[in-house]
């Protein structure tokens, strides 16, 4: 993820096993070395295996890392030159080569990746890939003037990057809040960068500020996850923490966040702010802003092009904001050798962009534009369904899109801004926005279509891949359950361990129990479930001889499955007949390394079937395209249904036959009913209501209904009324036919 742009499978697979190395190629330890310890270091958290580190020959079951120059002209010409790799597995060996350091990078994550989705966590398909982007610019851009992101958050995204190959990461390092109905002086406003200049002191936020340190350890992260940072100095528009520090610069005596162009002053002060912090930058790129600034179009000319050069003169190529059919009737006499990204079609499309002769990068605000818990633009999250089919780096609204690899188009760059300046919300809050979209524009910006499989199996994947590895703040938010999983997030306990581990739905943490033959790991479900399945996924340290059981009480258990004579990681899927449990619990009673003990990636317990589950689903309306009644029985707890505005809505699924019903479940999204009833059918014609809801609270609920055991083929939701002036929306609708007994007096 993103997908291979070329693959050519063979037959076989290339095993992990106890003495496979990371070899690198003769005479490239030095430029390799770094990566090599990374890519074991990764390794060992993705499938629990420590690899060495080796210059010699490789052996069978190594994995070969090489730079090789002459590769550069192999394939799509600078695309490949500067990032591509080739990637080669048979039943010996792995080889990762490239003309670059960071091809070879990028090709270490297809192996960490394809490793991680394996079920043994140790084999790699025989075949051979040849890869690269389609842009070369894959950007994402992160507000942290208006609100302060820490620095172990910077650098976990750094990281997230890499994972996913998205090569650019655009910091907007000074901002400030709307005035709304008050005074500037009472808006909030941030510069981020902190200097020990005594002619800048005082610039700094208090609120939070990088100083050199910082902002060298996200040039370091940076460096050894294939991204490239681009910060960005706004002015002469969204300037206020600059007229805090110096008011005379500002427009009205202060009282603005625009600079006065009209002060010579005022642009030697911005030239010198970038005289003190370009040194710190070692992309090629500086960005200057000069986007929104809704006066004296004359002077702004004259900054935009005193800008441009003075980042030239201190060794960089400079960026801004397309804000040029806004600003200037004609473009004569503009500096045509900056990037601009065009953020919005009026300020300045990119018909307009090609029209002058610039460069430019996608960052349309109606397609790729997050403003948290805003009700415009992408306040929950960009629109991924939308994204993934029908959107790539060349497409705009408004008929503006340009031919695919124009070669004015660079690429493209998602945003969030955070504009909301007086709203609580921190950046924990904030990742949850990004990171279900973070895959999608990932693969369209690398291999467009390549991926060719349905959005949910793409999205199922990336679940699958989280977050990537090295993090310390960030952690996945799309572990959703699978179908009829219970036990995701639950209360965990063990006999050593951190239990937990193995009920968070992240792929590369763990539970191990330590040394010995005897251990147990056991969840608490929070309520009787009717379960029928355990599907465990066991890493080097394997159980041998294993049981799972139940309880009702968390005191007396009943053996309800068992294995002996496991011999390997991976995954073991046990299934019983249907019980009803609170707590389910894994017996250990001989571990395949007596010495290490067990070591378990995952423990999913489920319930009874969804009949409902990839069954053929209708409703009397849909919102939109993308939120269509099959979102509702995908398996997917992140996709939804959403109605038209009308109280008497529905939504229905056709079972196949007649099934015995005994429970429906319906996920609510904050548009939820407040009355609503369920009914069934035989002919999807004549129905009869088994469950009422009436009077239920506004937010997001989980409603689950048992009825008088009946047999339909046919199961709806009939809404009476909605709860919120939206319509109705579910994340999940799911029907069984058990429901649990009630917990003992």
């Amino acid at each position: 993820m993103p997908a291979l742009q070329q693959w050519e499978g063979g037959t076989g697979s290339f095993e992990l096993h106890k003495h496979s190395r990371i070899v690198l190629a003769k005479e490239q330890a030095d430029e390799l070395g770094d990566q090599g310890a990374q890519l074991s270091a990764e390794i060992e958290e993705v499938t629990g295996r420590k690899l060495a580190v080796s210059p010699r020959i490789p052996q069978n079951g190594d994995i070969v890392l090489s730079v090789d120059p002459s590769l550069a002209d192999a394939k799509d010409g600078a695309r490949f030159a500067e990032e591509g790799y080739t990637f080669t597995a048979t039943d010996r060996n792995v080889k990762i080569a490239a003309p670059t350091a960071k091809g070879v990078y990028y090709g270490t994550r297809s192996l960490l990746q394809i490793l991680l989705l394996d079920d043994g966590r140790d084999s790699v398909p025989v075949g051979t890939a040849v890869d690269w982007p389609n842009y070369k610019v894959r950007g994402f851009t992160l507000d942290v003037g208006r609100r302060f992101f820490t620095a172990e958050f910077m650098r976990d995204y750094i990281r997230l990057m890499g994972w996913f190959k998205v090569n650019e990461f655009q910091i907007h390092l000074n901002d400030n809040g709307f005035k709304r109905d008050l005074p500037w002086s009472e808006a909030q406003a941030g510069f981020r960068l902190k200097t020990d200049n005594p002619a800048l002191s005082g610039l700094a936020s208090k609120d939070g500020a990088y100083d050199r340190r910082d902002w060298d350890s996200f040039e370091d992260t940076a460096a050894a996850n294939g991204v490239t940072l681009v910060p960005e100095i706004d002015a002469p528009a969204h300037s206020l923490a600059f007229i805090r520090f110096r008011p005379s610069l500002g427009l009205n005596n202060g009282d603005s966040d625009h600079l006065d162009l009209s002060k010579p002053e005022t642009t030697a002060f911005m030239k010198s702010v970038f005289d003190e912090f370009t040194p710190w930058f070692r992309g090629p790129d500086v960005h200057f802003g000069a986007d929104e600034y809704t006066v004296d179009k004359p002077r702004y000319k004259t900054y935009f092009n005193d800008m441009a050069a003075h980042i030239r003169t201190l060794g960089k190529h400079p960026r801004a904001w397309g804000s040029l059919s806004i600003m200037a009737p004609n473009r004569d006499g503009y500096d045509r050798d900056v990037t601009l990204n065009s953020w919005n079609n009026s300020w300045y499309g990119p018909q307009a962009a090609k029209r002058d002769g610039y460069t430019f990068i996608n960052t349309n605000d109606a397609l790729l534009y997050i403003v948290p818990f805003a009700n415009y633009y992408h306040g929950r999250g960009l629109d991924g369904k939308y994204l993934y089919d029908q959107w790539e780096p060349n497409v705009f609204p408004g008929g503006q899109s340009v031919a695919p690899g124009d070669p004015q188009l660079l690429g493209a760059m998602s945003s969030v801004w955070n504009d909301r300046t007086w709203t609580d919300y921190s950046e924990l809050d904030v990742h949850p926005l990004v990171e279900p979209t973070f895959g999608v524009l990932a693969q369209k910006m690398w291999s467009g279509t390549k991926a060719d499989v349905p959005y949910s199996t793409f999205m199922s994947t990336v679940r699958k891949l989280g977050v990537g590895t090295g993090m310390t703040k960030v952690s996945t938010t799309l572990a959703a359950s699978a179908s009829g999983e219970v036990s995701l997030g639950k209360e965990a306990t063990a006999s050593a361990g951190e239990a937990a581990a193995a009920f968070d739905g992240v792929r590369t943490t763990n539970w191990a129990s330590g040394p010995g033959d005897e251990a147990w790991l056991q969840v608490n479900l929070g309520k009787p479930v009717v379960v029928s399945k355990v599907e465990l996924d066991w890493g080097p340290d394997y159980g041998r001889d294993y049981e799972v059981q139940v309880s009702r009480d968390g005191e007396k258990w009943t053996t309800v499955a068992s294995r002996t004579g496991r011999e390997a990681a991976g995954v073991d899927t046990l299934t019983f007949d249907p019980v009803t449990a609170r707590h389910v619990r894994l017996v250990g009673t001989q571990a395949g390394k007596k010495q290490n003990g067990y070591a378990l990636w995952s423990m999913r317990v489920f319930e009874v079937p969804d009949l409902a589950l990839h069954r053929p689903t209708t409703a009397s309306s849909t919102e939109v395209a993308s939120l269509g009644p099959e979102n509702a029985t995908d398996g997917d707890g992140k996709t939804r249904w959403a109605s038209a505005y009308r109280d008497d809505e529905w939504i229905q699924v056709d079972l196949g036959s007649p099934q015995a019903v005994q429970r429906v479940l319906l996920d609510w999204e904050n548009a939820s009913g407040r009355d609503y009833d369920i009914q069934v059918s035989d002919d999807a014609a004549n129905w009869k209501t088994v469950a009422s809801v009436r009077g239920k609270p506004s937010g997001a609920r989980v409603d689950e209904l048992t009825v008088d055991p009946v047999t339909a083929r046919y199961v709806r939701m009939q809404g009476i009324k909605r709860t919120t002036n939206w319509g109705y929306s579910l994340w999940r609708l799911e029907v069984r036919s058990m429901s649990p007994e009630p917990d003992p007096a």
